[in-house]
């Protein structure tokens, strides 16, 4: 159960508050009359929400929580006060007090201020605009917008509609260098043999007689 600081100089207002929240099923852990008080009470207890009035001996409202919040950074902290204007909440918002209420409101306001703190310091992400998206640091980006120019070195980039996504060299296949094509091999020819002549007797000489 969440544990809950109450800080107010008046007892009938602190008396007041406790019950209220005791009847919503939220714990009480301490009670405070002062601003000191209220800043020890928070390093000793460790609560989940501290409500602080405004006007309060030794350390105001104000002067607590941005003790209590350099202690314990991230604390939700509400300011139920009487003196709810425009400039106490700019003053409580440069404080880091985030949840400024004001008493004549009644206890609905409050209440939706615990649940809006308690939930919000629950929550893992913090708002960024209108959507809270948890981002991996260690991410590479792995789109550029049209027109950026990649560093040297980085690789060539192929635009395709309105996103520029890096080539993937591996896709491509290495381009071969051209081949000129071979003449086809000719045998030599052979040179003419020419038809050998007859042997013709010499002029005078008898013919050969063949042998038997």
């Amino acid at each position: 159960m969440r544990k809950i600081l109450i800080a107010d100089d008046s007892d009938n207002t602190r008396i007041y508050i406790r019950n209220a929240l005791l009847s919503r099923g939220w714990t009480v852990c301490g009670e405070a009359s002062d601003g000191l008080q209220a800043v020890q009470m928070a390093s000793q207890l460790k609560p989940d929400l501290v409500i602080l009035d405004l006007s309060m001996p030794v350390l105001t409202g104000l002067e607590a929580a941005k003790e209590i919040l350099q202690a314990a950074p991230g604390l939700p902290i509400v300011l139920f006060t009487l003196h709810e204007a425009p400039q106490v909440r700019e003053a409580a918002a440069r404080v880091g007090v985030l949840q400024v209420v004001s008493k004549e409101a009644g206890l609905a306001p409050l209440f939706t201020a615990i649940e809006e703190s308690l939930r919000r310091a629950a929550s893992p992400l913090g708002p960024v605009g209108p959507l809270a998206i948890p981002v991996d640091p260690k991410a590479e980006p792995r789109v550029a917008a049209v027109g950026t120019v990649a560093p040297p070195g980085a690789g060539g980039a192929e635009v395709i509609g309105p996103l520029a996504l890096p080539a993937d060299q591996s896709l491509n296949p290495p381009a071969s260098p051209p081949v000129e094509a071979a003449a086809p091999a000719v045998a030599p020819a052979d040179p003419p043999v020419k038809a050998a002549a007859p042997e013709t007797p010499p002029s005078g000489a008898a013919p050969a007689e063949p042998h038997c």
